[in-house]
């Protein structure tokens, strides 16, 4: 671990055994507002670090230390003190002065300064109330004699530096230069391997302890210098972590867990991390009937996962069903489940139908489970066995199987009132000759209700018209890939009333250089709208671009995304400035897959820091070198930028990235994409770090 995450000697000390404070004090709301990485261990363990550690007073020493605020202004002196009391989760204490003006920032500050906590961003829990940055304490009712939580607060930040060939001493070294805990990390394709990558996992873990979000995908010892080296050794990475619990989830894709073995050892794992509510472990097709067997046996008791992706983990036939049965047994809270490209055929099915306890599942994909495509009227009878077990269920994809037997319209599988997170093709699935038209035909469904629609390509131009006049409530309009003529769309938006549209995806619809205008009249017809995709349309180039931004007029659109729309050069560059003059209110902009760009990113880049207020920008993918992000931002302070993605960008290398963070003004980045930027070794680490360090910081001095 890095000094700056070392705790130091300090004058304020915890002492458990100070007889006014052995009871031992918790909060629900704690516990209620999931404020995990709470651990006591932790935090004694980092303050023990370093020159002049902590030890905790024996109970026949003296009390507790008083500590004066800070002197904010001459006024405090004059406007008394209050004694209060800051109590972590195991019921220690420390006792404090403070001026009666004194701002919840005013007592992080000074226990900072004064080495009494570890670096991080800690809150204040007044009941069930939380405290932050300038609240004045007198104002939120804490007098003299009132008690408060300190916790640590939620990280922020998100890291994904996955497809760089880390390896353990790229790890390590990005583990040692972290500038605080992470909220999301992503470190598929690695390099990690065995007991070793067990253990650098395990200690990124405790250097993060709030992380909720750990992808190790493809982690699976494919070219490591050992031939007989295999994924990670979860056995080992659990052996190095305490109860770790702030991790929500968690992915394993194609990691190479294998039978019983690996069942055991994921087992070893989960039982280190009560709260995960989502586990994916697709592609690991050698883990098979054996493994989950191993896994439900080893669950001391139910989990809490929500969400379970089972997809292509070699489950075959009876024994796959029966397998699979066996674990939901240990998952009573599932919502979401995907036992897609498995050889369960019929008879698996019917065993995992048999078995499986009935649950409150509302996503399910059952996509290729060696069924035929045409099934008979037993297999719809299996099927619907099935389904009955879930009786909540919302959405089905069983993409690769037709029902021609008897009808299951008695299973109420759509929900319109309920918000679907992708666009519903609403029209191919009650219309068309899908394999959910049988399942769908016949329930009832409230178009007023609905919030996000895709229209099927074969809809006439007075269909949209009709569907979208019956959907008030509409929020998000989908017409990416459906051929449906942006002509079409303008007309029918024209003669409809949808003011709740917030977001419309024009992606992937052969848009043309002509086509800009129209784009622009689409905007100016819906003032309200505040999110608007053209990505995947590589017709539409610089022409398109331009004569976009040069009719659009003034709007309040927050998001815009230019994704692979072949915008090159110098004269793309200064049609996408345009576009910022006309969009004052931009939020987040993604300019990625425009590989011609690559030479004006630079200047792209200090336009958005200099002359926007641009939160989140994404060049993935669009051609950058290890020498193309020359700046000249001096002086700058650019805290409005919180994300920045930079994947796909292979030839930046650790030079060219040191490089880039050595020009960069003071941001804030809370999001950091460097996949696939040719990162590599104990340089990639060290120049991620370096990155991260530069640019976020978990705690500032006011």
């Amino acid at each position: 671990m890095g000094n700056s995450w070392s705790g130091s000697s300090g004058q304020v000390r915890a002492f458990p055994s100070k007889a006014d404070f052995t009871e031992r004090r918790s909060s629900s709301a704690l516990l209620d507002k999931g404020f995990a990485a709470l651990e006591r261990d932790f935090e004694l363990s980092q303050r023990a670090v370093g020159a002049g550690g902590f030890s905790p007073r024996g109970s026949d020493e003296e009390g507790i230390d008083e500590v004066e605020s800070p002197q904010l202004s001459p006024q405090h002196a004059t406007e008394g003190s209050m004694d209060l009391s800051l109590i972590w989760m195991d019921g220690s204490c420390f006792q404090l002065k403070a001026s009666t003006t004194a701002t919840c920032q005013d007592v992080i500050s000074m226990l900072h300064r004064r080495g009494a906590i570890s670096r991080g961003c800690p809150r204040l829990l007044f009941g069930k109330s939380l405290l932050e940055g300038s609240t004045c304490l007198k104002d939120v009712g804490v007098s003299s004699g009132s008690e408060l939580q300190l916790v640590l607060s939620r990280p922020t930040l998100q890291l994904n530096a996955s497809d760089n060939n880390l390896g353990l001493d790229g790890v390590e070294a990005l583990i040692e230069g972290l500038p605080g805990p992470l909220l999301k990390a992503s470190l598929m394709r690695a390099g990690l391997f065995g007991r070793e990558g067990g253990q650098a996992v395990a200690r990124l873990l405790r250097a993060s302890p709030g992380l909720e979000f750990l992808d190790l995908s493809g982690n699976n010892g494919f070219g490591a210098l050992s031939l007989c080296a295999t994924g990670i050794d979860l056995k080992a990475l659990a052996s190095e972590i305490r109860t770790f619990y702030s991790l929500r989830y968690l992915v394993l894709a194609d990691c190479n867990l294998e039978g019983a073995l690996g069942g055991q050892e994921l087992a070893c794992l989960l039982s280190k991390a009560p709260n995960l509510k989502s586990l994916d472990l697709h592609s690991n097709n050698n883990l098979g009937s054996s493994g989950l067997l191993a896994l439900s046996r080893a669950l001391r008791q139910p989990t809490q996962i929500i969400e379970l992706t089972v997809e292509d983990t070699g489950l075959e036939e009876v024994k796959g069903g029966q397998a699979v049965a066996a674990l939901l047994h240990q998952m009573p809270l599932l919502k979401g489940l995907n036992l897609s490209n498995n050889l369960l055929l019929s008879i698996g099915l019917q065993a995992l139908a048999e078995s499986m306890p009935s649950l409150s599942i509302s996503r399910l994909a059952a996509r290729n489970l060696g069924l035929p495509i045409s099934l008979s009227p037993e297999e719809c009878d299996i099927f619907q066995c099935f389904l009955s077990k879930c009786p909540q269920l919302e959405f089905v994809d069983t993409e690769g199987h037709n029902f021609d037997g008897p009808e299951l319209g008695c299973m109420n599988l759509l929900r319109p009132d309920v918000s679907e997170p992708e666009p519903m093709d609403l029209i191919q699935q009650i219309e068309g000759e899908g394999p959910l038209s049988a399942l769908l035909k016949g329930h009832t469904l409230e178009l007023s209700k609905l919030r996000s629609f895709c229209p099927n390509h074969s809809l006439q131009g007075a269909e949209v018209v009709k569907v979208l006049n019956m959907m008030r409530s509409l929020e998000h309009l989908s017409v990416n890939g459906s051929g449906l003529a942006l002509e079409v769309l303008l007309e029918s938006l024209r003669q409809s009333s949808l003011n709740a549209l917030r977001f419309v995806d024009l992606g992937d619809c052969g848009l043309t250089s002509a086509a800009g205008r129209q784009v622009s009249e689409l905007l100016q017809g819906l003032p309200q709208l505040r999110g608007l995709s053209l990505a995947k349309n590589g017709r539409l180039e610089n022409g398109g671009v331009q004569s976009f931004g040069a009719t659009l007029g003034a709007h309040s659109l927050s998001e815009i995304d230019l994704s692979c729309c072949s915008i090159a050069g110098e004269e793309g560059a200064e049609a996408i400035f345009n576009i910022f003059q006309q969009l004052p209110d931009l939020q987040s902009c993604s300019l990625s897959s425009n590989p011609g760009l690559g030479s004006e990113i630079a200047k792209l880049l200090e336009h958005i820091l200099c002359r926007t207020r641009i939160s989140s920008v994404s060049f993935a993918s669009c051609g950058v070198s290890s020498g193309g992000l020359a700046l000249k931002l001096e002086g700058q302070r650019c805290l409005h930028l919180t994300s920045l993605n930079m994947s796909g960008n292979t030839e930046i290398g650790p030079v060219g990235l040191q490089s880039f963070t050595s020009q960069l003004p003071n941001l804030n980045l809370s999001q950091v994409d460097l996949a696939d930027c040719g990162l590599e070794s104990g340089a990639g680490g060290n120049a991620i770090a370096s990155l991260l360090t530069r640019c976020h910081c978990i705690y500032r001095e006011p």
